[in-house]
Formats: C-alpha cells, sequence, structure tokens
C-alpha cells in the first residue's frame, strides 16, 4: 500500500501542479481586477467632474439652440419687414413718378407761357428804353430848337 499510496500521491501532485499553476493565474487576475477597481475608483472624481461638463455642455447647446432659433425667427421677421418696406419704397418711388410726370405735363405749358411772357416784357423793355431815348433826344432837340429860336428872336427883337 505504500506503493499505492506513492502513486496515489504522484496523481496528486500530477493534479496539483496544474491547479497550482491555475490558482497563480488566478490570483494574479484577481490582483489585476483590484488594480483596475483601484484606478476606477480614482477615476471616479475625474469621470464626475467630466459629466457635470458634459451636462453643463448640453445645457448650453440646448441654450445657443434657442438663442439660434429666436435668432432665425428675427431675421425672417426682419426680411419680411424689408421685404414690406421694399415694397412701399417702390409704390412711392411710382407715385414720385407719376406725380412727376403730372407736374411736368402741367408745368410745361406754364413754364413756357412764363418764358415768352419774359422774352416779351424783355423786348417791351428794350422798346421802352429806345422810346425813352428817342423823347430824350426829342427834348433835347427841342430844348436846343427853342434856344437857338430865342436867341434868333432875341437877336431879330434887338436889330
Amino acid at each position: 500500500t505504500l506503493r499505492s499510496l506513492q502513486a496515489e500521491e504522484k496523481q496528486l501532485d500530477d493534479i496539483e501542479a496544474p491547479l497550482s499553476g491555475q490558482l497563480n493565474v488566478m490570483i494574479d487576475e484577481v490582483a489585476e481586477a483590484e488594480s483596475l477597481m483601484q484606478k476606477a475608483k480614482n477615476f471616479e472624481p475625474a469621470l464626475e467632474e467630466v459629466q457635470q461638463e458634459t451636462e453643463q455642455l448640453q445645457m448650453e447647446y440646448q441654450e445657443l439652440s434657442k438663442q439660434e432659433a429666436d435668432s432665425k425667427q428675427a431675421l425672417e421677421e426682419a426680411t419680411a419687414c424689408l421685404a414690406e418696406a421694399k415694397k412701399y419704397a417702390k409704390m412711392v418711388e411710382e407715385e414720385k413718378l407719376r406725380n412727376d410726370k403730372e407736374e411736368s405735363e402741367v408745368m410745361e405749358p406754364a413754364l413756357s407761357k412764363k418764358a415768352n411772357a419774359i422774352k416779351e416784357k424783355e423786348k417791351l423793355a428794350e422798346e421802352a428804353a429806345e422810346t425813352h431815348r428817342i423823347v430824350q433826344e426829342n427834348e433835347t432837340m427841342n430844348q436846343n430848337n427853342i434856344t437857338a429860336y430865342e436867341a434868333k428872336y432875341s437877336d431879330l427883337q434887338q436889330k
């Protein structure tokens, strides 16, 4: 039986060697898992900070999205207002052109009559000036004639 015990011991040694190796591998894996768990615990504050930053960024993104939507709406309203203003400006310009045309149609004959009247006035002024000059020449000649006749009459009386 010693042999059978020795054979059984050898069998158990043969079984123990691989199990011991597996146990060592498992112990290493547990140690590595514990190390990873410790690292994970060390990362928890950083992870929490990243989560807070992510939440903050999400809130900022939502606010910016709302602002973008508001800006788009304001832009659309401004564009519509601009289109309306352009339409109104076009109507005003068309009305101005119509008024200018009507004014031109009314004013053109009046301006033509005014120009003719001014020419006639200038012509009459020239004629009046010429008549005035002639009257003055005649008065001067008449005065000279009177003076000459008076001198002849005075000479005739003295003789």
